[in-house]
């Protein structure tokens, strides 16, 4: 070949092949590395609600211990309104992690759409089973002053 030549290939055509080349790998990649940099916020902003919903059942569960021992308290009230032995109760109650405000960290479940949908069925038995336990103590306040008014009398 003539140096001529050479310098066409080398200079025109060469290049010419390989610019197209990079121009697709450069978007093939620069698409892979934004696709990854979405799924990374994407993760991030699940991974707040969900440790805000792990925040959530877990005071829904400190508040269901605090109504089961109102409705002991309900029941012996009753007893010894109604003439019946009452067992001793203690005060205390386990509050845990109440009076902090911060979110619970939960790294042992996915930070996927599908937890956080599971998360919020959870938190709406939570709140349904306080409702009723509350009826259960509206319940008992009713009897309690039934019994009051009719020893009134």
């Amino acid at each position: 070949m003539t140096d001529n030549k050479v310098n066409v290939l080398y200079n025109i055509v060469l290049p010419a092949a390989i610019l197209p080349l990079m121009i697709v790998l450069g978007i093939w990649l620069g698409r892979d590395i934004g696709i990854t940099k979405a799924e990374r916020e994407q993760e991030k902003e699940l991974s707040k609600v969900i440790d805000w919903n792990t925040k959530q059942i877990h005071s829904l569960g400190i508040n269901s211990a605090v109504e089961k021992q109102n409705a002991e308290v309900l029941i012996q009230i009753l007893n010894v309104l109604e003439g019946r032995e009452a067992k001793s109760l203690t005060k205390e109650i386990p509050l845990g992690d109440l009076k902090n405000n911060d979110p619970i960290e939960d790294d042992d479940v996915p930070h996927t759409f599908k937890q956080v949908q599971k998360d919020q069925k959870e938190i709406d038995m939570g709140i349904r089973a306080a409702a009723q336990n509350n009826l259960f103590q509206n319940d008992a306040l009713h009897n309690i002053l039934e019994i009051l008014r009719n020893s009134l009398i």
